[in-house]
């Protein structure tokens, strides 16, 4: 039995269905562990997306020039959280503030820009997980 094209593109939509369908029951308690599985489980529908539209060779269904403006907000977005969560503040620019509120929050090392480094990284994961879904969405809906 071979897999179409048409069926890896129903199978990309129902599980990308069931994955956004099942994902409030573990996130509803947004809890930062239930969205390490979602997010790998929406790259593997990304990924099965991907093979499909190289088997068809085909162009993306919305022309890039009109995604072009919220596509550049979104990289500026992603690039200052990566930004914030890495960049040590400068001990001359630093604010009393925040080390206190290092001290406090029992945290060790060079204050950054953002106060909880890991934090700002899963919001990263976050969002490329909504990006990937749209994309996916975009993707299957012109098809079914």
């Amino acid at each position: 039995m071979t897999l179409s094209v048409r069926s890896l593109t129903y199978v990309s939509c129902w599980l990308l269905v069931m994955a956004l369908l099942l994902a409030p029951w573990p996130l509803g308690s947004n809890r930062d562990w239930a969205w390490s599985p979602l997010a790998a489980g929406i790259a593997v529908i990304g990924l099965l997306q991907a093979v499909n539209e190289g088997l068809e060779n085909r162009q993306p269904s919305v022309p890039w020039r009109s995604l072009l403006p919220p596509a550049l907000a979104f990289v500026a977005l992603i690039v200052w959280a990566l930004v914030s969560a890495q960049t040590a503040i400068v001990a001359s620019a630093s604010n009393p503030i925040v080390e206190q509120a290092y001290a406090s929050l029992g945290l060790s090392g060079h204050p950054r820009i953002a106060i909880r480094p890991d934090k700002a990284l899963i919001g990263v994961m976050l969002w490329l997980t909504y990006a990937m879904a749209f994309w996916i969405a975009v993707e299957v809906g012109r098809e079914i």
